[in-house]
């Protein structure tokens, strides 16, 4: 499944899928970072709602919300969670979940986290408001997402708890930002040319143009849209998809999808997830056979 993206994964944020990396051969789950040392939790399991769960009820834990941690934590839960959904008998590869979603050169894979990643300093940033109870819940959240067929609702609802976690303290109009996730929702941070810093502005209107590029998928998107969500609009080459940057292509902030349009990314759809079949649909599995299938342990590149 394909999640905003953040995010990237069954492919997360407001991830909220993310397609598969330059590398990979699969769509993978929604997420990217790590944190070792991690083990799970098996207290009780909060009432998921109407999605099917076909998980044992483990509660996984990444420790206590830490700020320059926290994006490798949201990894490493759903890393943790994508194990327990695959079950495989032949073992899962743990690090090479992790490794894949923490590769900064797998632009085809976002994740919730990806961007934020970035900008979650050592001893803190002074434009991202940290909340560590909102970090918790953001961490509930992940583990509350069941195995089988899940609504994007609830994906959606994942992200907007976990962004809102890490939240720019910059208004519109304001200056000093090193990038989107300093501004608040739902600006963005635009620089001219070189500068180090910019100013927090408002998503550009339909049809203006937006520079999806090979090297970083994250601030185009979010000059359309909140970060990599795609509200209120995603920024598309109108030959491919979003973030894709092909010759003769022209890129442009556009609508997002409706349930059964094609899609490479989860921040093209409105339900705000691109399925396993690369089409915006209203729910999709966790752990497809194919997804688990790719971290066996010595399966290679997943072929």
């Amino acid at each position: 499944m394909v999640i905003f993206a953040v995010l990237a994964g069954a492919s997360a944020g407001a991830g909220l899928m993310v397609g598969c990396g330059s590398d990979d051969s699969v769509v993978h789950p929604p997420f990217d970072g790590s944190i070792d040392g991690n083990k799970p939790d098996t207290g009780p399991v909060a009432d998921a709602g109407p999605d099917a769960r076909r998980d044992s009820g483990i509660r996984y834990d990444a420790g206590p919300p830490v700020f320059e941690s926290y994006s490798r934590q949201i990894t490493s839960l759903w890393c943790q969670k994508l194990q327990g959904c695959c079950a495989l008998p032949q073992g899962f590869d743990l690090k090479r979940c992790e490794d894949v979603f923490n590769n900064s050169a797998n632009v085809e894979g976002p994740a919730l986290n990806r961007p934020l990643a970035k900008y979650l300093y050592d001893g803190g940033n002074p434009n991202i408001a940290f909340s560590a109870t909102k970090a918790r819940e953001c961490f509930d959240a992940i583990n509350d997402i069941g195995c089988g067929a899940q609504s994007a609702e609830s994906f959606k609802r994942m992200y907007d708890i976990c962004l809102g976690a890490a939240e720019g303290k910059l208004g519109a109009n304001e200056s000093g930002c090193a990038g989107s996730p300093e501004c608040k929702r739902p600006n963005h941070c635009e620089k001219v040319g070189d500068a180090s810093t910019g100013v927090c502005l408002g998503p550009r209107a339909e049809d203006a143009g937006c520079s999806p590029a090979a090297d970083d998928y994250y601030e185009p998107q979010a000059e359309c849209g909140y970060l990599i969500t795609g509200d209120p609009r995603f920024c598309a080459n109108l030959d491919t998809s979003a973030g894709a940057e092909v010759d003769g292509g022209r890129n442009v902030c556009t609508k997002q999808r409706p349930n059964g349009a094609d899609c490479n990314a989860a921040a093209e759809c409105v339900s705000g997830l691109c399925g396993s079949s690369l089409k915006c649909v209203a729910a999709d599995n966790i752990g497809t056979e194919d997804v688990c299938k790719f971290y066996i342990p010595d399966a290679g590149d997943g072929g």
